[in-house]
């Protein structure tokens, strides 16, 4: 172990070469091809518009489809896990822009789990993401009355609130 942590130490420049140079020698880890993917995109985020941005988006993109077809293997043999469809869904949903892909794994994460918040305010994100305001709003609005903890939930409907210019709402529901 320590002959391998002392020959990667020249690859420790940063996180995202470290990942790199991992993810070849370890193509079928979905956590590498995740966090790689998902390390690019947010340098990506910092990057302004041209080719470079466009080299990095679609690198990242390249990581994060892989990681989507790992997962979805997983589910082959593990097809009760929900916290791995709700992987997959917020994959969907944050980095790769599909939404109507996100929808059914956030379902069937909560098919067999209702419980799962994250799966839970990540279904309703999507409607949110679908231009369905209204709709969204009283889901988010329903989990808190029902109990939630989950703080996404209520930052998240604060912003619909102030998006809509529903400021008494806002308050209302920061109070809770």
């Amino acid at each position: 172990f320590s002959v391998v942590t002392i020959a990667r130490n020249n690859k420790w420049k940063d996180m995202l070469t470290l990942y790199k140079s991992d993810v070849s020698n370890f193509e079928d880890s979905y956590m590498l091809q995740y966090f790689t993917g998902v390390t690019l995109y947010e340098q990506m985020q910092n990057t302004p518009q041209g080719y470079k941005k466009d080299l990095i988006l679609t690198e990242a993109q390249t990581h994060l489809v892989k990681a989507t077809k790992l997962l979805k293997k997983g589910l082959e043999k593990y097809s009760t896990d929900y916290f791995t469809f709700s992987s997959l869904g917020t994959i969907y949903v944050n980095y790769l822009n599909d939404v109507e892909s996100a929808i059914p794994c956030f379902e069937k994460s909560l098919a067999l789990n209702p419980n799962y918040e994250i799966a839970r305010f990540n279904l309703i994100f999507c409607y949110d993401r679908q231009n369905k305001t209204d709709t969204a709003i009283a889901l988010y609005e329903k989990m808190i009355l029902g109990g939630s903890k989950y703080l996404p939930v209520y930052f998240r409907l604060h912003e619909l609130y102030l998006v809509k210019k529903e400021f008494s709402k806002a308050i209302e529901f920061d109070k809770k």
